[in-house]
């Protein structure tokens, strides 16, 4: 079987899950993980010398299961991160927050605390591009913390994750920059998502019960106190009720929108006129 056979099988069976863009996105990334072959080997009509294995994972993705866990890793601003269950998958937008940190703060050498760091991605990205930084790190889940530490060994990157629950403590005295993708996804809006991510990834770090705005609050009253800056993901759907509660607290504060024209990013920081 070459690898246009493979592909075509491979996009047919997932047709019921996923669009054409993103069936043939994870044909080739599993082509590049199980094979080492790219687009310009199927260019040259070349064969897969073991169809077992893409069917192995096949019939995993056809639960619904991401291609990120069954490969065991995703790739996030030019790092492989492992992952698992219990972190979610690094997603391409959150790589854009960690650009708008690294460009407005490009000498930095100060300390930056990443809050609800799960598989450690934006904390190492950071780590990576701000050499002279002191960077931290913290999860509510050991498991997470511990998948973290063992992408920071794997990379030979100086991070150190502490595992606290942020809304209720902070191991640590300050930071000059707060940074976070922190859960911002309401319980009624399950049904909506996709079952990849619904049956796959940590609710815990997905789902907000009460008050969607709560870590945000903590964030803002935390660079108050810190005289810090924040940077944090955010929903276009609770920008304006965010907008409103630190306009009555009187932040001084920006949202950014993506790369798709979705409000998705918030920069805060304290009135020093306070």
């Amino acid at each position: 079987m070459n690898i246009s056979q493979l592909k075509k099988q491979f996009i047919s069976e997932l047709n019921s899950i996923y669009e054409l863009d993103e069936a043939t996105a994870i044909f080739y990334l599993a082509l590049h993980s199980i094979e080492a072959k790219t687009k310009t080997d199927e260019l040259f009509g070349k064969l897969i010398n073991d169809k077992d294995k893409f069917f192995d994972v096949l019939r995993e993705l056809k639960t619904g299961k991401p291609i990120q866990y069954i490969l065991g890793f995703s790739h996030f601003a030019g790092l492989k991160i492992k992952v698992d269950k219990n972190v979610l998958i690094p997603r391409p937008e959150t790589e854009e927050l960690v650009v708008w940190i690294i460009e407005e703060n490009p000498s930095f050498n100060g300390t930056l605390l990443d809050i609800g760091t799960g598989s450690g991605c934006i904390a190492l990205a950071l780590k990576n591009k701000l050499k002279n930084a002191q960077v931290r790190a913290l999860d509510i889940s050991k498991k997470a913390i511990e998948i973290a530490q063992e992408n920071a060994l794997a990379l030979g990157l100086n991070v150190e994750f502490l595992k606290c629950n942020f809304l209720e403590e902070t191991p640590i005295n300050r930071a000059d920059i707060l940074v976070s993708n922190p859960p911002y996804i309401g319980t009624a809006e399950k049904e909506a998502m996709h079952k990849n991510v619904l049956e796959f990834e940590p609710h815990l770090a997905l789902f907000v019960e009460d008050d969607i705005l709560i870590f945000y609050k903590r964030l803002a009253l935390l660079s108050k106190k810190w005289n810090s800056i924040v940077y944090a993901e955010t929903s276009e759907f609770y920008c304006d009720r965010l907008a409103n509660w630190l306009m009555e607290k009187n932040f001084i504060f920006e949202f950014r929108k993506d790369l798709q024209g979705k409000s998705r990013f918030v920069k805060i920081r304290p009135n020093t006129r306070d």
